[in-house]
């Protein structure tokens, strides 16, 4: 980094490297929600692909697990996960971004 003579692009080197580090940690917390609560979503799944296209008697069970809290809740996290995720990505990106045109500034 003392070989870099841009003071604008070594900071950004350091900003990406740190993001990047604290999205790790935070992502192995998220990574273990995920696989906490697929369980639940999986379970729904099976149970849709279980009845098919004929759900007749099943249809009560079937309404029965979309309604239960759990399943809701798992979706919700799921939902709220994705989008963490989502800003996450984007903000690496727009990090990255910075460090391309420090990159490119320096040699301008």
């Amino acid at each position: 980094m003392q070989l870099i003579r841009s003071e604008e692009l070594r900071r950004a080197l350091i900003e990406l490297d740190e993001q990047v580090r604290r999205h790790e940690m935070a992502y192995q917390t998220l990574a273990t929600l995920v696989i906490d609560n697929t369980g639940v979503l999986l379970d729904y799944q099976s149970l849709l692909q279980a009845v098919g296209d004929a759900p007749g008697p099943n249809t009560g069970a079937i309404e029965q697990t979309r309604r239960s809290s759990e399943l809701i809740a798992s979706a919700q996290l799921m939902q709220t996960v994705s989008q963490t995720n989502l800003v996450w990505h984007q903000g690496r990106l727009a990090t990255a971004q910075a460090v391309l045109q420090a990159l490119e500034d320096e040699t301008d």
